[in-house]
């Protein structure tokens, strides 16, 4: 059997993607060079959206993941780093 993954998909220049680069590119230089809570800030947020998406394709086979268990270990281990003095 035939299967495109690309059939139906408008084929054009991606300005959303060059728009959210050029946003993400500089907030993501500053956060690493201030280093501390700004770091772990944007990386807890990205994971955090990372497992929000990864959690809804889940959802979507029919599969119950364990999301606040989740959310209350990826935060607990963000503090923990940050008052552990680590980050």
């Amino acid at each position: 059997m035939y299967c495109n993954a690309l059939d139906g998909l408008r084929v054009g220049f991606p300005w959303a993607r060059v728009l959210s680069a050029a946003i993400a590119l500089p907030l993501a230089l500053a956060a690493v060079l201030a280093g501390g809570w700004a770091f772990v800030l944007l990386v807890g947020g990205l994971v955090f959206l990372g497992q929000r998406e990864y959690f809804a394709l889940a959802r979507a086979k029919g599969i119950a993941p364990a999301a606040k268990t989740t959310d209350v270990c990826q935060f607990g281990a963000g503090g923990g780093l940050l008052w552990g003095g680590v980050a």
